[in-house]
């Protein structure tokens, strides 16, 4: 124990001694028992800020006076301590019992916001782990962490995350579960949510995709074991470790000639060795050479291969030419079939990959920065009104990964903006405003904006909402420096004095 905390035990018990003597805590100065005892009791009420919470518990337990407003928020604060020692949290309901208690708190948090609430109080209440955002944010945040609890004692419970509907123990698990997939992929999921989540291995999948994936995957494992042993991927029927390994093999064939194989999966196959026809390889060559003569016949009569259908007679050459494509960029075309597909035309041309619906957008895109000079598309182009969803569409393709190097090099060749428009728009108008200010700062050499200001009728509303998302903490740090070199008036109203301005501009100092 320090020597003033020693000090300041030993008055306390003075003070003590005192009223079990007097019944009453009223000291007189000079008292002669211990004239410097009136003293030490006035310094406590006046210097209330500098007490720890421990003291001054001591000194209410003991009935002192700290003057009539003082006294009424220590009843409370001391009320709102009982009720976390009673429930282990701090979320008071609005019931006819607790109501008092939570207007209290909703009083708190406004002046905390206004910064107005006094030093000492914040210390008090910060000490008590008091939650400063408003009642409904913190008490959502309290309830995912309790359903983040019930699914780690879930999988301690069962070694898996795949919760049964309906689960009695924890009714709301499997529907909070969905709701956190949902968030995820829409980009709604909090960081430190999806890092928690992550070290439990969730699954962010939805279960039929998951089962589906293991599925998929216990079957290419077995035609691994299959390649290994035999030395081929030719599986018989009804293969007796898997039965049904042949029809596997067939439905992957089927899904890629329909375009329905994730690349992904491809890539698996053909590292393998994955034969994507089921003839051999005389039938192949045969079969390959009767396509392009094909092919080769109707760029005879009409002059070009455009407008193969995806169905009737042309369709399954129209899908022989993406296999082509395939096959070229992975190596697997011989020279000789690749001088007769060039000798048809671009067929093999990488270009194509962008597809002719991407392209006219880009030409879309290159027309409206001709005629406006930026690409700042507006949600509502009236030319073309879905030409401002395409462009979202690439920025969220580029944040997931699943945009092309080719496509990004070429949007970037355009100038194309990857950040939000509309972010860069509302920044822009708050420059414009801000240059306003200080050209009326200039003109009248004070910052006090009369209502419907002539050249800028709005701006003195702007100003409102400036200081008012300052007390809010939402106003970055540059708008603040940019303001108050202007000589900004942070305060709420005239004669309250702003705590939190004059921390952030003495942090700012130093």
């Amino acid at each position: 124990m320090s020597l003033r905390n020693r000090e300041w035990s030993r008055c306390f018990q003075a003070l003590a001694a005192f009223k079990r003597k007097h019944r009453h805590l009223r000291v007189p100065p000079g008292w002669r028992e211990n004239p410097e005892l009136a003293k030490w009791v006035r310094v406590q009420r006046l210097r209330l800020g500098s007490l720890s919470l421990d003291q001054v518990e001591k000194l209410c337990n003991l009935g002192f006076d700290f003057g009539p407003l003082e006294n009424r928020w220590l009843s409370r604060f001391f009320e709102l301590a009982a009720f976390k020692e009673k429930h282990g949290h701090l979320f008071v309901r609005d019931i006819r019992a607790t109501a008092p208690l939570g207007g209290w708190m909703r009083k708190q948090r406004t002046t905390f916001r206004m910064g107005t609430l006094a030093l000492h109080r914040v210390r008090f209440l910060n000490a008590l782990g008091f939650v400063w955002k408003d009642a409904h944010v913190a008490q959502s945040e309290h309830k995912w962490q309790g359903h983040f609890a019930g699914l780690l004692a879930f999988k301690k419970k069962h070694g898996h995350l795949w919760v049964p509907l309906p689960y009695p123990p924890h009714p709301q698990l499997p529907e909070w579960i969905q709701t956190q997939r949902i968030a995820f992929h829409h980009d709604k999921l909090k960081s430190s949510r999806v890092r928690l989540l992550n070290s439990l291995g969730f699954i962010w999948e939805n279960a039929r995709t998951a089962r589906h994936q293991e599925r998929w995957e216990k079957f290419f494992a077995s035609l691994m074991a299959f390649r290994q042993k035999h030395g081929h991927l030719q599986v018989p029927s009804r293969h007796p470790p898997a039965p049904y390994l042949m029809e596997w093999v067939h439905e992957q064939r089927k899904r890629f000639r329909e375009g329905k194989v994730p690349p992904d999966r491809v890539r698996l196959l053909n590292s393998i060795g994955f034969i994507w026809e089921r003839v051999n390889e005389a039938k192949q060559d045969a079969h390959w050479k009767e396509r392009f003569a094909a092919l080769r016949a109707i760029k005879r009569k009409h002059g070009h291969l455009r407008g193969l259908g995806r169905h009737g007679p042309t369709g399954s050459l129209r899908q022989w030419i993406v296999v082509q494509r395939h096959k070229y960029r992975n190596g697997k075309l011989s020279p000789e079939q690749v001088r007769q597909l060039k000798s048809l035309g671009p067929l093999l041309d990488e270009s194509r990959r962008f597809g002719e619906l991407w392209r006219q957008r880009i030409e879309t895109l290159l027309a409206f920065k001709k005629r406006h000079g930026h690409l700042l598309i507006p949600p509502r182009y009236p030319h073309d009104p879905r030409l401002s969803r395409w462009a979202d569409h690439q920025r969220y393709q580029r944040r997931k990964g699943k945009l092309s190097a080719d496509r990004i090099h070429l949007l970037n060749s355009v100038g194309f903006i990857w950040e939000d428009p509309t972010i860069i728009r509302n920044n822009d108008l708050w420059h414009k405003k801000y240059a306003i200010l200080k050209e009326f700062k200039a003109q009248h050499g004070h910052l006090c904006v009369p209502e419907h200001y002539p050249p800028a009728p709005s701006l003195q509303n702007w100003v409102n909402t400036q200081r008012r998302r300052f007390h809010c903490g939402e106003l970055s740090g540059e708008r603040f420096r940019l303001l108050d070199s202007l000589g900004f008036s942070w305060k709420k109203a005239l004669g309250h004095t702003n705590r939190r301005a004059d921390h952030f501009i003495a942090e700012g100092a130093r």
